[in-house]
C-alpha cells in the first residue's frame, strides 16, 4: 500500500513537472500553430457574431413585416428587407440599451445569445431559411445563361471586399474617428454619458448595431455588417430592375457598380454609408409598389416605406432628402385625389418621424439640442465652432466655370476631401447623356418603368443639388462619397442609357461592341486595383493569426500606430488633450480627441493667452498633449486660416515655456508634452 501512495506521488510530481516544462517551453518559443489557432479563432468568432446579428435581426425583420403585412411580398423581397429593417430594429434598442445604463458585454451576450438560442428552438428559423432557399434558386435562376466572366467578376468582387473585411480596422478614417470610438465609449461607460465629440451625437442607428458587434467582442463584425448592408442595397436595386426591365439592363447595373471603384474597400469599413443607401432605395421601393398600380393603392408598402425612411433619417442628417423625396412622389402620384395624397403623406411622415425619433429625443435632453450640433447651438457648442465646423466661403462659390466643371472634377476625385473612399469611377459621367435620353423618352416606358424613373432620378437630383450647394458653400463638404445614396440607384438608370447606345449602331461602327468591351475593361481595371491592394495590405495574415494587430496597424498606418504607441509612456491615469488629431480608436488612455480640428484655435479665442489656456487645461483635468506636427505644418502651408501667426506663436509658447517634452514618433510626426 505504501509502495502504490508513492508511486501516486511521483507520478504526480511528474505530472506537475511535465505542465511545468511543456508550459514553460510553449509559453516561451510560442509556436505558430498557437498564433494560427487564436487568430483562426478569432476570425471565426467575428463570423459567428455577425451571423448571430444578422439572423437575430432578419427574425425581428419579419416581425415586423408580419405586423404590416404588405400585399405581393415576394419571398426575396421578405428576406433582404427583413434582414435590414431587423438591423435597424437592432440598432434602435442599443439606444435603448445604453440609456438604461445596461451597454454592459456581459449583458449584451446574454441578450444576443438569449435571442439567438430562442430563434432556433421555436422554429421561428424555418419562413426565414425558406426563403433564403427561394432567393438563392432564384438568382441562380435569372442567372443561368449569364457569361462566365460576369458571374467570375462578381465572386471576385465579393471575395476580395469579404477579405479586406477582415482586417482589423485601420484603414477607414471614419471608423478610427467616431464610427467604432462612439460604441467604444458607451462600452467603457456602460451607458450613455456626455463627451465633448460633436459626432458622437450624430443620429447612430448603424453604431448602435456595431455596439452589440463590440459587445460580443468583434469590432471586425462591424465591418462585416457594414458589407451586409451593401449586398442588401445592390440586391434590392437588381431585383427592382430586373423584375420590371430585365435581366440584361439588371446585370448590366450589378456591372456598372462594379466600376465604382470605393465600392468594395467602402464596404469593408466600419461605415454608414451603405446604411443609409439601403433605407433610402427600401423607402424608394416602398412608396413605388404602394403606387405601382394606381387603381390597387397598397397601404401596407406605404408603412414601410415609413420605416425604412425613418431608419435612413437615424443614420445622418442628410438623410432627410429620402423622406422629402418619398412626401414629393406621394403627393405628385396622387394629384387628382390631393386629400387622400395628404392623408398618405400625413400617415409616412408620423412612421418615420416616430422611428426616427429616439436619436433626436437623445439630443435635445442630453444636448439641448434635438439636430446638435446643427441649426442650433447645444453643450460645448457656441458661435465660434458653428463658423469653424462650416468653413463658410471656402468653397467654390458661385462660379459658373467651377459648376461648370464640378461633374468632371468630382470624377477625377482630385479636389475630394477624402479621395480614397469617394472614386466613382468614369462610368457615370460617360454614361449620363445617355441616362438622360434614356430618362426622358418616356413613350417607350411602362407605367411601372416611367415611376420607377421618376423615384430614381427624383431623389438623385434633390442629393445632387443639396450636395452642390454644400460645395460651393464648404470645400469641406466635398466628399462624392456623399452621393453614394442617390449615385448606386442611378446604376439602373446608367444601365438603362447603355442599353440605348445600340441604337447608334452602324455598319460601319458598332459602337456597342465597343461600349460593351470599355464596360468589361473599367470592371476589370477595378477588381485588379481591389486585388492589388488585397495583396498590398494582405489581410489574411492578421485574419489567421499570422501577424498582430499592432503589427497590422503598424504597416497600413504607420504614423497614427505610432502616435497610439506614445501614449504608452504616459501614467495609465493620464488624460490627454489632442491637437489636430480628430482619431483615438486604439489609444490605451483617456483621451480627448479633436474631431473638428479646433481644439487650439478655440482655446486661443476662449482665454487669450498661452498661461490662461494652460491654466484652463489644468483646471479641466488634462495631464499631457499630443501634438500631430505633420498635421500643423500642413495647415501652416496649405490652410493658413486653420493655422494663422496667431495659432502658431501661441503653440510655439506654450511648448517652449509651458510643457514639458516627453517623447516623439521615430519621423517626428506626433509630438508628447506632459502639463507641469
Amino acid at each position: 500500500m505504501r509502495q502504490e501512495n508513492r508511486r501516486l506521488l511521483l507520478a504526480l510530481l511528474f505530472f506537475l513537472w511535465m505542465g511545468f516544462v511543456i508550459a514553460i517551453f510553449y509559453v516561451t518559443q510560442r509556436p505558430l500553430l498557437w498564433s494560427v489557432a487564436l487568430g483562426l479563432g478569432d476570425t471565426l468568432w467575428t463570423l459567428i457574431v455577425t451571423l448571430m446579428l444578422v439572423t437575430n435581426g432578419s427574425w425581428l425583420g419579419y416581425l415586423l413585416l408580419n405586423r404590416t403585412r404588405p400585399p405581393t411580398l415576394s419571398p426575396l423581397e421578405r428576406a433582404l428587407l427583413s434582414i435590414g429593417f431587423g438591423l435597424g430594429i437592432l440598432g434602435i434598442f442599443s439606444l435603448g440599451f445604453a440609456a438604461l445604463g445596461w451597454a454592459k458585454p456581459v449583458i449584451l451576450n446574454c441578450v444576443q445569445i438569449g435571442l439567438f438560442l430562442f430563434f432556433w428552438t421555436s422554429k421561428a428559423w424555418q419562413p426565414v431559411v425558406a426563403d433564403l432557399k427561394w432567393a438563392v434558386q432564384y438568382w441562380r435562376d435569372q442567372w443561368g445563361d449569364t457569361s462566365r466572366w460576369v458571374k467570375l467578376a462578381l465572386w471576385v468582387a465579393l471575395v476580395l471586399t469579404l477579405i479586406l473585411a477582415l482586417a482589423p480596422p485601420a484603414d477607414g478614417f471614419d471608423a478610427l474617428f467616431y464610427h467604432l470610438p462612439g460604441p467604444q465609449q458607451i462600452l467603457r461607460d456602460g451607458g450613455i454619458q456626455v463627451h465633448n465629440i460633436p459626432h458622437f451625437w450624430f443620429p447612430a442607428l448603424p453604431e448602435g448595431v456595431f455596439l452589440w458587434a463590440m459587445g460580443l467582442g468583434s469590432d471586425r463584425a462591424a465591418q462585416l455588417l457594414h458589407l451586409v448592408w451593401a449586398l442588401l442595397s445592390i440586391l434590392l436595386l437588381w431585383h427592382w430592375v430586373q423584375t420590371i426591365w430585365d435581366q440584361k439592363i439588371a446585370r448590366n447595373t450589378l456591372l456598372i457598380l462594379l466600376t465604382i471603384p470605393s465600392l468594395f474597400v467602402l464596404a469593408s469599413w466600419a461605415y454608414t454609408d451603405y446604411a443609409l443607401v439601403f433605407y433610402g432605395l427600401a423607402a424608394l421601393y416602398g412608396v413605388y409598389k404602394a403606387y405601382v398600380n394606381e387603381s390597387d393603392f397598397k397601404r401596407g408598402w406605404l408603412i414601410l416605406a415609413g420605416v425604412a425612411a425613418g431608419m435612413a433619417m437615424g443614420v445622418k442628417y442628410t438623410s432627410f432628402l429620402v423622406p422629402v423625396s418619398v412626401v414629393v412622389l406621394i403627393v405628385w402620384w396622387q394629384r387628382r385625389q390631393l386629400k387622400s395624397a395628404l392623408g398618405n403623406v400625413a400617415l409616412f411622415s408620423l412612421i418615420a418621424l416616430a422611428v426616427a425619433a429616439p436619436w433626436y429625443i437623445r439630443n435635445a435632453i442630453l444636448m439641448g439640442n434635438p439636430v446638435y450640433p446643427f441649426v442650433w447651438d447645444g453643450k460645448f457648442w457656441d458661435d465660434f465652432r458653428s463658423a469653424w465646423y462650416a468653413a463658410p466661403h471656402s468653397g467654390i462659390g458661385w462660379n459658373f466655370v467651377e459648376l461648370l466643371l464640378l461633374p468632371i472634377n468630382t470624377t477625377l476625385g482630385h479636389r475630394d476631401a477624402n479621395y480614397y473612399d469617394g472614386r466613382m469611377g468614369p462610368l457615370f459621367l460617360l454614361l449620363f447623356p445617355f441616362a438622360l435620353y434614356a430618362a426622358l423618352s418616356r413613350h417607350s416606358h411602362s407605367k411601372p418603368q416611367d415611376r420607377t424613373i421618376l423615384a430614381i432620378c427624383l431623389f438623385g437630383i434633390l442629393n445632387v443639388a443639396f450636395w452642390t450647394f454644400g460645395v460651393i458653400n464648404s470645400s469641406a463638404l466635398w466628399q462624392s462619397r456623399l452621393l453614394f445614396p442617390a449615385l448606386i440607384p442611378f446604376a439602373a438608370i446608367c444601365s438603362l442609357g447603355f442599353s440605348k447606345i445600340r441604337e447608334l449602331d452602324t455598319s460601319q461602327l458598332q459602337i456597342s461592341f465597343i461600349s460593351n468591351i470599355i464596360l468589361g475593361l473599367v470592371v476589370f481595371v477595378a477588381l485588379a486595383d481591389t486585388a492589388i491592394t488585397v495583396l498590398l495590405k494582405n489581410p489574411m495574415r492578421y485574419a489567421a493569426g499570422l501577424e498582430t494587430r499592432v503589427e497590422y496597424l503598424e504597416k497600413v498606418q504607420p504614423n497614427y500606430a505610432a502616435a497610439m504607441q506614445l501614449l504608452n509612456e504616459t501614467p495609465t491615469d493620464a488624460f490627454v488633450y489632442f491637437l489636430l488629431e480628430p482619431r483615438s480608436y486604439y489609444a490605451t488612455r483617456q483621451v480627448q480627441p479633436d474631431p473638428i480640428l479646433d481644439n487650439l484655435a478655440h482655446d486661443i479665442d476662449q482665454y487669450g493667452s498661452p498661461e490662461e489656456i494652460i491654466a484652463a487645461w489644468k483646471n479641466q483635468g488634462y495631464t499631457h498633449v499630443l501634438l500631430y506636427r505633420l498635421g500643423a505644418d500642413f495647415l501652416i502651408v496649405k490652410d493658413p486660416q486653420k493655422m494663422t501667426e496667431q495659432q502658431q506663436d501661441i503653440l510655439a509658447t506654450l511648448i517652449q515655456i509651458y510643457l514639458e517634452p516627453v517623447g516623439n514618433t521615430d519621423n517626428q510626426s506626433y509630438e508628447l508634452y506632459a502639463i507641469p
